[in-house]
């Protein structure tokens, strides 16, 4: 059986062997493969924030050489899901909710800014109608693959506004913004299901744009984000980091 890579949620914990499914393409360089099976495992919250693990971890759980991995975490430390640790090892990013608030803020200016653009523009609203029709499907908050495969067809729809706005640079950053948030979302609609609510932002987003109304589309875009960034805070400060962090006030001197 196939092996992947999982870390428990506890304090320093380190990389340990779990069954997961096998690597899809096969053809793959050894470092493309490494790199996709890395990112796959941080992007769906197998492998926790915080997870400590070397280089030499690595190339035992995947059963390759330094020279893939080097590379692969090259990139992976580029993207901002790994950070570089003391000794030659590595960490698995944090999440904040001061990154997540930076994200979402960001995401809100931007898909709102793009759903209006998009609604002036008009374009190919059968394609955004279709890729509204995928994103009804149901998913399983306890299935991180479920859960992956919704945020997939997701952003998908998110980009082909984007796409529709006609702004390159725009769906460049909006590219970017939705990779780096993909494991808040992991972690919010794991947590809780907004399903039903999502398609119904959906809805009204494809609606605005078919119908030309470039400020009921950026109300609409602004306002799913918005719902976005307060699922993900939530699931943030309910979980156990946070509940028990111990908070220091620095004192300051005064009269």
């Amino acid at each position: 059986m196939a092996q992947g890579i999982r870390a428990s949620e506890a304090a320093g914990a380190r990389l340990r062997l779990v069954p997961t499914p096998a690597t899809a393409n096969e053809t793959a360089t050894r470092s493309g493969e490494a790199y996709a099976r890395l990112r796959y495992e941080i992007r769906t919250l197998r492998l926790a924030p915080g997870t400590g693990f070397s280089e030499a971890d690595v190339c035992d759980l995947l059963g390759l050489s330094k020279a893939p991995v080097r590379d692969a975490l090259s990139q992976l430390r580029r993207e901002g899901l790994v950070v570089s640790a003391a000794r030659s090892g590595y960490t698995v990013a944090p999440m904040t909710v001061k990154d997540a608030r930076d994200l979402f803020t960001l995401r809100t200016l931007l898909e709102g800014e793009a759903a209006a653009l998009a609604a002036t523009r008009g374009g190919d609203i059968e394609r955004l109608r279709q890729l509204d029709v995928l994103c009804q499907m149901a998913y399983d908050p306890t299935d991180a693959d479920s859960v992956h495969e919704f945020l997939a067809v997701n952003s998908a729809l998110h980009l082909a506004v984007a796409d529709i706005a006609g702004n390159q640079r725009l769906t460049d950053h909006l590219t970017r913004l939705l990779d780096q948030s993909e494991r808040y979302m992991h972690l919010g609609l794991r947590l809780r299901s907004r399903g039903e609510s999502i398609v119904h932002e959906h809805r009204e987003l494809v609606s605005a744009i078919g119908a030309g109304d470039s400020r009921r589309a950026r109300r609409v875009a602004e306002a799913q984000m918005r719902e976005s960034q307060h699922m993900v805070l939530d699931g943030l400060l309910s979980t156990d980091a946070v509940l028990t962090a111990n908070i220091g006030v620095p004192l300051t001197g005064g009269g």
